[in-house]
C-alpha cells in the first residue's frame, strides 16, 4: 500500500455519536410532542395555562470540543489530509534535534512537492512528466539539496 493521506479515525467516530444523538434528540422530541397531543385531545374542555419551552433553551447548541487528532490510519488514496501536511506540521512542534526530513516518491498526481521537512520526487515521469533527482551533499553539522529534473517521453 502506498500512504498518500491520513484520516483520522476519532473523527469518524465523533460524527456517528453526533449522529447517534440527534436521532435520540429528534425521537424524544416526536414522542413529547405525541404526548402533547394526547393531552390536548383529553384535555380539550379545560383549558390549562402550560409554560411552552423556550427556543433558546430548546435550541442549545453543544459547543464541539476540538478533534482528536491524535490516532491517524494512513489510507491509498487522496480523500484525507496529506500526510506530507501532517509530517511537516508534527515536525515543527518537536525539539530541532528531533525533527526529521523524509524524501518520497510515487504520488505522481501530486507531483513534485517540497516543503521544510518532506520532499516528494516523484513528478509523472510515466506520464510525459518529468524524472526528478534530488543530490544531497553533506556539509558541516547539516546538509544541503539540489533538485534536477530531466523531461520524460510519455511511455
Amino acid at each position: 500500500m502506498n500512504m498518500r493521506s491520513l484520516t483520522y479515525p476519532t473523527d469518524n467516530f465523533r460524527r456517528k455519536e453526533e449522529q447517534k444523538q440527534e436521532k435520540k434528540r429528534q425521537k424524544k422530541k416526536k414522542e413529547g410532542e405525541r404526548k402533547k397531543q394526547e393531552e390536548e385531545k383529553k384535555n380539550k374542555n379545560s383549558r390549562r395555562d402550560v409554560a411552552e419551552p423556550d427556543a433558546a433553551t430548546e435550541n442549545i447548541v453543544i459547543e464541539k470540543i476540538m478533534s482528536n487528532h491524535e490516532a491517524w490510519i494512513p489510507i491509498d488514496n487522496h480523500d484525507g489530509d496529506k500526510w506530507a501536511d501532517f509530517w511537516n506540521r508534527e515536525q515543527k512542534r518537536v525539539a530541532k534535534s528531533y525533527r526529521r526530513t523524509v524524501i518520497y516518491g510515487h504520488d505522481s498526481q501530486r507531483g513534485y512537492q517540497e516543503d521544510l521537512y518532506t520532499f516528494g520526487l516523484d513528478s509523472g515521469c510515466v506520464k510525459g512528466g518529468a524524472l526528478s533527482g534530488f543530490i544531497i551533499q553533506a556539509v558541516e553539522g547539516a546538509w544541503t539539496h539540489t533538485t534536477v529534473q530531466v523531461p520524460c517521453k510519455e511511455s
